[in-house]
């Protein structure tokens, strides 16, 4: 007699329907898949048509009552309409035309079974559905070719697809091509293989196990089926339950869970198996549920099972064991909790040639839940399956294992595997070896991937070669892994060509990786040309970048449990991971923005990186506030950027903690910015010691900024160097004005300017008394002000003019004044007029006068590094004329950037 579709799928499975008792016609279980499916095609079910329980995977429900309306379904409770199935209904109205591919994430009977049967059954009932047997029937079906269309792929359990690595991505896309002959897929997902497949902690490339299935994740439609029932579902629960005993009796009891899990009888096989009456029996429960954790296919064998039940036992029970004591312990696990429901069921090809068992997957999620990481798992079943489990359940094993990152069992499974004969999974056994350090394993494998076509081993070849130190091998696989597709080497291909100064190449390699929809080619992008001062282009790949990770964000979060308090679990570190990502993306956009001068724009990204915590973000927004002058917000998000680390941060710290009074705490995070090689930071801690009298402190840090290019510190050096050694300079005056007596000039700046009354006055500034920025801000407020002996109630003596007079105003900076004489007159009222006019461009409308003087070497040099040239040519242009009397330091700066651009290159 021909088999159905559905006694087919059953045989395959080797399953006994412990409720109906169903078994498969005669035709041999062993048959190939694919060619039976040929020859009964024309007699795929619709899904109209479909009513076996055990084929779809929705769990059996406790038994009708004996007076029970014989109109009710022993398979089927009544079904209780969830909220979400309008949502579900939707995407399938819409998959109709074109194709689509849903997944309907919960927990274990949560509903989600039977949720996507209604929905198909109600939308898109005349389809044909396919059940494939296995991941291995699957895979056949996909690659054979025979049209599918207007058919539903029904994927139960979808992590087992996932987890062989025969559902990929690119068969999923294939099968949703093809518009005029539309295929709907979908499946189910516990929310615990969700968190596992995207862990950070389990994340490999795009080719490794985690990678692939989470591509196949991004072609879905993610649907989530709460565990708990809605008021409005309540409603409709108690509705039905009118109708339907077994209902009712699910309503009754919502304290031990919602409907659905209580009508598939978890209550009941919990407490089986946390209060066993047979220890045994328990053990046996344990092994099957662990072995499931690990990887292995739902059916356990028998004898695989019994050894792995022997590690579950303690030395007493051992001790005591009977001969017989594996035969009673599965009697008490097979025995039903209610009606036909037990932990453990027995599955059989036929009638009395019992194979193996499954487990109830109510124990595994539950399982599966309580441990936080799979790294909690017993070593011995992992042992012991990898050794004695089938070679198929060996494959997906160690595919378990590599998404759980246990490099350990991977290299034991997949190397068993691979002295069979396989050859699909040298990448994985490759990676696993290269995780561990051995690096000549690794390339081994790698090659074997290689020659088998897998052109992402190319991009890892290049990393183990240099970690070897053959870098030309190195840069030899990357050009050829690149000009293969491989997205990693494409960029390190870039990075590589961009070190060479080849930056032609470099940025094509970089835009071609940009161009993948996924990876971080548009951050390597957008990181060359803001180098490259091209900070427009910069800013769309960097916008580019934080659309992609809030998209993936979006996509990947809302369905993760609600388990983020702990920092270890699944779900907290991909919520980090994403959230690091969006955040590093909008931390270098508001970079980008603030340097293009959009101030708004920029404080929102920076903001959002920000509070995500990304310190950088928070450094250079704590930077861009202290520059708007809001320094109290500025210090909130420098202090703890500044704490993690980051120069900037201590450095504008510093400085606003010093225009606050607090010279101690400034001084300290001078001292941390400038010892750990900031270079900016160098001069001013110079200065700080200074101030406290530490001299030669002030030399030496004065002297390491100086190499390091700071071009104000050079003429601070110059009084530190004539001062060194020698006391204070006279009396503390009390008065406004007082004389000095001896030859102070040495030791003293000198800057003329012309005064508004027409005098020409020197000013002078000691490191005693002032430093080289409070001296450059005191000329710009007097250089349009009348000289201190005609200034409105002036009582100094004309007489004194002649004198070197130090002045004072309250516990402010002191400056010198004197006549100014000879050749200083002519330049005093030179730099005067300089001065004067670059404040008037600084004061006018536009940006545009200021920005047109400045060179553009200097310009690409700024940008190069983030900075603004703008407000580096103003303290420049500043700087020559006050402090260096009108000389240009421009062109040394301009070198010893330059210098410094061909030693990073280096």
């Amino acid at each position: 007699m021909k088999q159905t579709h559905e006694q087919r799928v059953l045989r395959r499975l080797g399953a006994i329907d412990a409720v109906t008792a169903a078994t498969a016609g005669n035709e041999s279980a062993d048959a190939d898949f694919l060619d039976w499916f040929v020859r009964t095609g024309d007699a795929l079910p619709r899904v109209c048509q479909v009513h076996s329980r055990a084929a779809l995977g929705i769990h059996a429900a406790r038994p009708l009552a004996a007076q029970a309306d014989g109109e009710l379904s022993a398979d089927f409770p009544t079904y209780i309409a969830r909220d979400v199935d309008d949502e579900i209904r939707q995407i399938l109205d819409s998959a109709q035309t074109e194709g689509g591919f849903v997944v309907l994430v919960g927990a274990t009977a949560a509903g989600k079974s039977r949720s996507a049967f209604e929905a198909i059954r109600a939308t898109l009932p005349h389809w044909g559905l396919i059940l494939p047997p296995s991941p291995v029937d699957l895979e056949e079906l996909t690659r054979s070719g025979i049209p599918l269309g207007r058919c539903v792929i029904w994927l139960d359990e979808l992590a087992t697809y996932l987890d062989s690595g025969h559902l990929t991505s690119s068969a999923v896309r294939r099968l949703l091509s093809d518009r005029q002959e539309p295929v709907v897929l979908i499946g189910t997902l516990w929310p615990t293989d969700y968190e596992r497949i995207h862990d950070p902690v389990n994340v490999g490339d795009a080719a490794s196990p985690a990678g692939e299935a989470r591509a196949v994740l991004s072609v879905a439609r993610i649907v989530d089926i709460p565990e708990r029932f809605s008021d409005a579902e309540l409603t409709r629960a108690r509705e039905i339950a009118e109708v339907d005993s077994r209902v009712m009796e699910a309503v009754a009891t919502l304290d031990a869970g919602a409907p659905p899990t209580v009508l598939a009888c978890a209550p009941e096989l919990l407490r089986r198996w946390n209060t066993p009456g047979s220890p045994t029996g328990a053990a046996v429960v344990s092994a099957a549920v662990e072995a499931r954790l690990c990887g292995h296919p739902s059916v356990i064998p028998s004898a695989l099972l019994e050894r792995l039940a022997e590690e579950y036992l303690t030395p007493a029970q051992r001790a005591v064991a009977r001969p017989d004591w594996f035969a009673s312990a599965l009697a008490w696990a097979c025995k039903p909790v209610r009606g036909e429901i037990a932990p453990l069921l027995p599955v059989a090809p036929r009638i009395g040639q019992v194979t193996g068992y499954v487990v109830s997957d109510v124990l595994t999620y539950h399982q599966a839940k309580q441990r936080s990481t799979a790294r909690r798992l017993r070593r011995a079943p992992w042992d012991i399956l990898i050794a004695e489990a089938e070679l198929d359940a060996c494959s997906l094993i160690g595919m378990r294992a590599a998404l759980y990152g246990l490099t350990e069992h991977v290299i034991t499974a997949l190397t068993r595997l691979a002295e069979s004969g396989a050859e699909d999974i040298a990448s994985i056994l490759a990676m696993a070896h290269y995780d561990q350090g051995d690096l000549k394993s690794a390339r081994r494998w790698f090659m074997n991937a290689h020659e088998h076509g897998h052109t992402e081993a190319m991009g890892m070849l290049a990393v183990i070669h240099r970690d070897l130190g053959d870098l030309e091998e190195a840069r030899s696989w990357l050009r050829r892994g690149a000009e293969a597709g491989d997205v990693g080497a494409m960029m390190g291909w870039g990075s590589e060509l961009e070190n060479d100064g080849d930056l032609e190449s470099a940025r094509a390699w970089y835009e071609r990786a940009a161009q993948s929809p996924a990876g971080h080619g548009p951050i390597f992008l957008g990181t060359f040309l803001r180098n490259r001062g091209d900070l427009e282009d910069a800013r769309d790949c960097f916008q580019q970048a934080v659309d992609y990770a809030h998209a993936q964000a979006k996509e990947v979060l809302p369905h993760l449990l609600a388990d983020a308090d702990d920092p270890d679990t699944p779900a907290a570190r991909i919520r980090q991971t994403f959230t690091d990502n969006v955040a590093d993306a909008a931390g270098r956009l508001g970079e980008v923005q603030r340097a293009l001068g959009e101030i708004e724009a920029a404080a929102f990204w920076l903001n959002k990186a920000a509070q995500l915590g990304n310190v950088t973000a928070m450094a250079e927004l704590g930077a861009m506030l202290w520059d708007l002058d809001e320094h109290n917000d500025a210090a909130r998000w420098l202090k703890p950027a500044a704490e993690a680390g980051i120069h900037d941060a201590m450095f504008y710290l510093a400085l606003i903690l010093d225009d606050r009074g607090d010279s101690a705490a400034a001084g300290a995070w001078l001292a941390k910015a400038a010892e750990g090689g900031a270079s900016y930071a160098m001069g001013r801690y110079a200065l700080y010691l200074q101030e406290q009298g530490d001299i030669e402190g002030a030399q030496a840090w004065g002297q390491r900024a100086h190499e390091a290019g700071d071009p104000i510190i050079e003429d601070a050096l110059a009084a530190l160097s004539a001062s060194a050694g020698q006391g204070p300079m006279g009396p503390e005056p009390d008065d406004e004005a007082s004389h000095d007596g001896g030859d102070l000039s040495a030791s003293v700046h000198w800057m003329p300017l012309e005064q508004a009354c027409g005098c020409v006055i020197d000013w002078g500034w000691s490191p005693l008394y002032a430093d080289p920025l409070s001296f450059m801000q005191w000329c710009i407020s007097v250089v349009d002000e009348g000289c201190p002996w005609h200034a409105t109630g002036s009582t100094l003596p004309e007489a004194a003019r002649g004198s070197m007079i130090l002045l004072r105003g309250g516990s402010g900076p002191a400056f010198y004044i004197r006549d100014a004489a000879g050749e200083n007159i002519t330049l005093g009222r030179r730099l005067s007029s300089d001065l004067r006019g670059f404040l008037a461009k600084l004061a006018s409308a536009g940006d545009d006068l200021v920005a047109a003087e400045i060179p553009a070497v200097y310009s690409e040099a700024l940008r190069r590094t983030g900075d603004d040239p703008r407000a580096a040519w103003i303290d420049q242009r500043l700087t020559d004329i006050i402090l260096n009397r009108g000389n240009s330091t421009l062109w040394p700066l301009i070198h010893a950037m330059e210098a410094q651009d061909r030693r990073q290159s280096n």
